[in-house]
């Protein structure tokens, strides 16, 4: 987002205390990129999706996390990071399939 794209960040915290009313505000413009360290699996994905559920929202979603189903090998962050998606470029792509660009 600091790169001037016309996209912002939003920092929702943990999904054990999601703020539903921002989550549903960012869908309002349509698309959403979720983004989490963890398995997408009853983390944050889960939970933004049981907000747009419940209110009936559709945006277009990516989710970008720690694969379900599979082992990552250890290994240094950055490289582990950029190999799953989930560096700053890996993050712009997603951004940009989610918008269609």
């Amino acid at each position: 987002a600091a790169r001037g794209e016309r996209w912002a960040v939003l920092d929702a915290g943990d999904a054990a205390r999601l703020d539903e009313g921002l989550v549903a505000e960012a869908a309002a413009c349509g698309a959403l990129v979720v983004v989490e360290e963890g398995t997408p699996r009853g983390g944050l994905a889960d939970g933004v999706r049981e907000v747009l559920v419940q209110r009936r929202l559709s945006p277009a979603v990516r989710v970008r996390s720690l694969p379900a189903a599979r082992f990552v090998r250890h290994g240094e962050a950055t490289a582990q990071r950029r190999a799953l998606g989930l560096d700053a470029e890996g993050l712009r792509r997603a951004a940009r399939e989610v918008l269609g660009s």
